[in-house]
């Protein structure tokens, strides 16, 4: 590894890289679950170049980490979900920009030229107090160009 390896950082360790899951690194991961400790495999044909390893080492996953499909199915279904909030959330405010008769004019918009600094100032309270104010506000502008549908939409 170190004479042949054009990966500098696989040069330097002599081609050991540290424990990593079977689902990293595809397709080494999958092949290496299924060698056993000692075997070698290859040359495989990467995008980075031909790969010609040796198995040194397995480690069993923490019993901690969820790996199954259930957990997966369920991360896939909470982006779903929020992907749907999202668009609902866009149709509401589009038919509300309908409904009320807001107008906006694109050329102005284009325009405005808006800090990507966030900002932080002092509010000064009515007692003679002050608070920290931090407007973090992200921009909720994907309705403008959404066309209402005709029934009523409820986020």
């Amino acid at each position: 590894m170190k004479r042949w390896s054009i990966d500098p950082a696989a040069r330097g360790t002599g081609g050991l890289t540290p424990y990593f899951p079977v689902t990293d690194r595809s397709p080494l991961g999958a092949i290496s679950s299924r060698l056993r400790t000692g075997e070698r495999y290859g040359p495989l044909n990467l995008p980075g170049g031909p790969v010609y390893f040796e198995v040194t080492g397995k480690k069993e996953a923490p019993l901690d980490r969820d790996t199954s499909l259930a957990r997966r199915f369920a991360e896939a279904r909470k982006e779903t979900l929020g992907m749907k909030q999202r668009r609902a959330l866009t149709l509401r405010l589009a038919a509300l920009a309908k409904e009320k008769g807001v107008d906006v004019y694109e050329d102005r918009l284009k325009a405005l030229t808006v800090s990507p600094i966030p900002m932080m100032t002092f509010r000064i309270l009515g007692f003679g107090g002050r608070m920290l104010a931090v407007p973090f506000v992200t921009p909720e502008l994907d309705w403008l160009g959404v066309d209402v549908p005709k029934g009523n939409t409820v986020p």
